[in-house]
């Protein structure tokens, strides 16, 4: 008789080491490990240099603590929260998600990446009349605008309108900045009799490579000739 219980209990004992053995594996902390899967949600695709992300969490077990880490050296709290970034770039957001199990804690972690991309550029410029520039004389009006490298290749817009030309008339469109200094992208020079002169540029793979602190430049030049008004537009769009 107390053989078999002896045996009985040596029985007892090796399943209770494989039981514990068992739940060792799936045990962080002292809390068991559930099947949940912890995500990433954002609003678009990509986000603008200055505007707000907002990001939340899906799948967090309820009264679970959310830390993010934006990436960018940014951190914030909660299941719901936003960020705006400063500079465009490519980065990884991670969520770490924690909870109480039983006894111990549990810990998920979910990881986003985001685009941020440089915010287009919209500028307009505009001036009276230039006169009596005498020959050999040249003189020149117009307007910049800054671009920047981004996650995509920007496209340049130039449009410039000369009314009234009269004389020697045209455009030079620079970027200006980097290695280079100054890189023409257009020299349009001709004679006008009165008429409005117009002149359109779209600048995109001439931009490259772009480097930070750069900017694009429209000069209005007149020679020997005279204009009674101009306009320019310059549009960056990323």
């Amino acid at each position: 008789m107390f053989e078999k219980r002896r045996k009985a209990l040596i029985v007892l004992v090796l399943l209770a080491a494989m039981v514990s053995a068992t739940f060792g594996l799936l045990v962080w902390g002292g809390g068991q490990e559930r099947a949940i899967e912890v995500e990433i949600t954002v609003e678009k695709e990509f986000f603008l240099v200055g505007e707000i992300v907002n990001l939340s969490v899906s799948g967090a077990p309820r009264g679970a603590n959310v830390t993010w880490d934006f990436g960018d050296g940014g951190m914030g709290y909660g299941n719901r929260t936003s960020h705006v970034y400063q500079t465009s770039d490519f980065y990884n957001v991670i969520a770490t998600v924690t909870w109480r199990e039983g006894e111990g804690y549990m810990r998920k972690v979910a990881t986003r990446r985001i685009e941020i991309r440089n915010r287009d550029v919209y500028r307009r410029f505009e001036g009276g009349p230039i006169v009596e520039v005498r020959p050999l004389w040249i003189r020149g009006s117009g307007g910049f605008a800054d671009i920047y490298p981004g996650t995509t290749n920007p496209t340049v817009y130039v449009n410039a309108t000369l009314r009234g030309a009269v004389g020697g008339v045209g455009i030079e469109v620079d970027l200006v900045g980097g290695e280079e200094g100054i890189k023409t992208l257009a020299d349009e020079r001709q004679r006008a009799a009165g008429e409005d002169i117009i002149y359109n540029f779209e600048f995109s793979e001439e931009l490259q490579p772009l480097e930070e602190n750069m900017e694009i430049q429209a000069i209005i030049w007149v020679y020997e000739g005279k204009i009674s008004s101009w306009v320019v537009h310059i549009e960056v769009h990323y």
